[in-house]
């Protein structure tokens, strides 16, 4: 079964994961209460120590290049909270080596570019950074950008994300969807994606943080159609990656004594356990759910029917 995040009370929606969307195949799960530790604060140590990533893990290959992209009118990372993150977490903090696009340090900065770039470079050290911007568009002007420049970087990381369905929503997603509405927006940007693909380079997209049904279903009023594709993460060309959390477990190191930590901690206490479970609005502190759902414009390959 697929929990698809359709809260109701105490009780949780489920479907057969392939199944078509019924209502009447729905069934009744009760959600167990699951207490969201405090220490549950996920620094790179804690990542590096989930996926058993050396500690002195670096990138050798002078012409390794990662990238984090954003959109307007996400503005400039805070670059003073990067140095001091990097300091109080014991990390080196690797300044990006090149800018593409809007680099907007006028108004207030912004914390989901400064959390983007913080990661980035601290899982990936000594890689080039590279901070990118798209300045008016979405997931095909994106592509485009990324096809059409000289020397793109690698590894491409992409923290947003909206439902599919809902792609030439323009006054919030910017998608050029003049003379084309989603579908036909999808399929050519997915075209793009994977000539992104052909050149050899990683597009990671997040999943999202409001379950299956998403910011088209937010209440699960919609009981037709539950659950609906986070865009780009839904395109087969690209790498979904969902949001997980770590939650208390039998086999957690005792911090004080197998692990120490760094100064970061002390205010903030650092997960110890090594137990990884998706976020869900009962492990979360947020509350959130990582997102799911189902494609709507792209068939399921032939290679997970069985």
């Amino acid at each position: 079964y697929e929990i698809s995040a359709c809260l109701v009370g105490s009780e949780m929606c489920i479907r057969d994961r392939y199944g078509p969307i019924i209502p009447d195949q729905f069934k009744k799960y009760t959600v167990k209460p699951v207490t969201a530790p405090e220490d549950q604060y996920i620094i790179p140590q804690v990542i590096r120590r989930i996926y058993n990533i050396p500690a002195d893990a670096e990138i050798t290959n002078p012409k390794t290049t990662q990238a984090v992209i954003e959109f307007l009118p996400v503005t400039a990372p805070i670059l003073s909270d990067g140095f001091k993150f990097a300091e109080l977490s014991r990390e080196v903090f690797s300044n990006y080596t090149t800018i593409v696009g809007p680099y907007n340090t006028s108004l207030s900065a912004n914390t989901e570019s400064t959390l983007d770039v913080q990661y980035l470079q601290a899982i990936g050290k000594k890689a080039n950074n590279w901070y990118w911007t798209i300045g008016d568009g979405w997931a095909l002007e994106m592509a485009l950008e990324l096809f059409n420049h000289p020397s793109p970087p690698l590894v491409i990381s992409v923290s947003y994300g909206w439902p599919e369905i809902l792609t030439c929503q323009s006054s919030i997603t910017h998608a050029k969807c003049i003379d084309s509405d989603a579908k036909n927006y999808v399929e050519r940007a997915n075209v793009e994606f994977a000539k992104l693909g052909g050149l050899g380079l990683s597009v990671l997209i997040s999943s999202g943080d409001e379950g299956a049904p998403s910011t088209a279903n937010l209440y699960c009023s919609n009981t037709t159609h539950p659950v609906f594709g986070i865009y780009p993460a839904s395109s087969p060309w690209v790498t979904a990656v969902s949001g997980t959390t770590v939650v208390p477990s039998a086999s957690s190191p005792d911090k004080s004594s197998s692990e120490a930590f760094p100064p970061i901690c002390d205010n903030f206490p650092c997960a110890t356990s090594n137990t990884e479970l998706p976020c869900q609005v009962n492990n979360t502190l947020y509350r959130w759910t990582t997102g799911g759902g189902f494609s709507d414009f792209t068939a399921r390959p032939s290679y997970q029917d069985k």
